[in-house]
């Protein structure tokens, strides 16, 4: 991402939007809060799944937390110390467990994934051996991927090429075995070459689209750099 493009652009991030929550902004600035908090409901989740609390606690918690930082947003405490909403959403949570909160609420509930969907990504990233800190990095990692695939897949969509990506999208992360690409390229009905030329630029745009939504939780261009290294580090943990 080339910085010296980049800045206006972090100027209008959700994190720098959520950032802002003083007179006229204060609107948009809790609209972006929500954008995030919806976002990065399982990190949240898989948090407090790994510090003991049973699915049904820990899924109450959650919405809890997230109506908390809701409330809390726009008061005199500020958010604009943290230049990256993942340290934010680790330093919140933190206060929030600290103060033995309730889990009832009068509210109508906050959409979120269903709890069989969480524990079922809880079970597949196998958490048991990590802490709960490592658990919310590597799920917050783990959903800005997410996130970029889904962005990918629907521009692929949009593009008339759904069939096609369904055929290339393993490739986004693995290397072909010897022969898929020509096997992939029989099913398509197009020479090996044009899969391998699909994948190399398939896997471009993966990689900026995941830099977008990095970008998305950060308040400005001098965090990017150490913000991606600390995502692959966690990533390769």
């Amino acid at each position: 991402m080339p910085h010296e493009a980049a800045f206006d652009r972090f100027t209008s991030t959700s994190w720098s939007l959520a950032s802002r929550a003083h007179g006229a902004d204060v609107a948009t600035a809790r609209a972006s809060l929500l954008t995030l908090c919806l976002r990065y409901w399982y990190p949240v989740f898989a948090y407090l799944r790994r510090s003991g609390h049973a699915p049904e606690r820990a899924s109450r918690l959650a919405e809890a937390f997230f109506r908390d930082l809701l409330r809390q947003h726009g008061d005199p405490q500020d958010t604009r110390r943290f230049g990256r909403f993942r340290q934010f959403l680790q330093a919140e949570l933190a206060r929030f467990l600290a103060a033995e909160p309730p889990v009832e609420h009068a509210e109508g509930p906050l959409p979120h994934p269903p709890l069989g969907e969480l524990e079922a990504r809880l079970s597949a990233e196998d958490a048991e051996e990590r802490s709960p800190e490592d658990v919310l990095r590597r799920g917050f990692a783990l959903e800005i991927l997410a996130s970029a695939h889904r962005r990918l897949r629907g521009e692929a969509i949009d593009g008339g090429r759904g069939v096609m990506f369904a055929e290339l999208e393993r490739f986004l992360v693995a290397e072909p075995r010897v022969g898929d690409y020509e096997a992939t390229a029989a099913r398509l009905q197009v020479r090996p070459l044009f899969v391998s030329m699909a994948v190399t630029r398939l896997r471009q745009r993966f990689r900026e689209l995941v830099d977008l939504e990095l970008g998305e939780t950060l308040a400005s261009a001098g965090e990017f750099d150490s913000e991606r290294a600390a995502l692959l580090q966690v990533l390769g943990g």
